[in-house]
């Protein structure tokens, strides 16, 4: 899926994570927001957000 999102193949993206190329921010949310993730997948000029449970479930 996120691959997809940050219009790479699959294989090229799990070796860009493993070199380092692609960057991840994860934020916790408080408030409203509690119990929520909004992970972001940043490559070169792109980037890839979701918003997940606590329990890993895609909720956007």
């Amino acid at each position: 899926m996120v691959a997809h999102g940050l219009a790479l193949e699959p294989t090229q993206f799990r070796d860009l994570m493993a070199r380092g190329k692609v960057r991840v921010l994860c934020e916790r949310g408080i408030g409203e927001d509690e119990g929520q993730y909004r992970v972001t997948f940043y490559y070169r000029r792109q980037r890839h957000r979701f918003v997940t449970d606590l329990a890993g479930n895609l909720i956007t």
